[in-house]
């Protein structure tokens, strides 16, 4: 077999090969530390549950403002209030007599003050819609 015969076998892809694996397994580590930064997330529980839910409807309300979204910018969805509100009211049917009394008492209260915020914000929508102000076609979504 004559030199001019030989097959050429490119190494530089293993080289690449591994550096985006160095560059991959660099990225992981970044975020197990921005994670172990941030701290532990909470131990699962029944009050874990209905916190994320209300936090979920405060953020659909406006209450609160989501991270990273300026306070003037928050909007109200109410279709997305609506939706977890239902969620509570699902959760607090299909655990009763299941929840000790606190829990029990913890739901009630936090959906039943939800539940006030969420006729406010539809009042507030209707008066916008009936008041000329210029809400265009938002779909339930207003600004606070």
């Amino acid at each position: 077999m004559a030199d001019d015969d030989k097959i050429f076998v490119d190494e530089g892809w293993k080289a690449q090969v591994e550096k985006e694996r160095e560059a991959a397994e660099k990225i992981v580590e970044e975020v197990q530390e921005e994670q172990h930064e941030m701290g532990e997330l909470p131990e699962a529980s029944f009050s874990a549950l209905m916190g994320s839910l209300a936090t979920q409807t405060m953020f659909a309300l406006g209450v609160i403002a989501p991270p990273g979204v300026a306070e003037e910018e928050v909007m109200v969805d109410l279709d997305q209030a609506r939706f977890t509100l239902d969620m509570l009211l699902i959760l607090e049917q299909k655990t009763d007599g299941n929840l000790t009394e606190e829990e029990a008492t913890q739901l009630a209260e936090a959906r039943s003050e939800l539940e006030q915020v969420y006729e406010a914000r539809v009042l507030q929508f209707q008066e916008q819609n009936s008041g000329g102000g210029d809400t265009g076609d938002a779909g339930g979504i207003i600004q606070p």
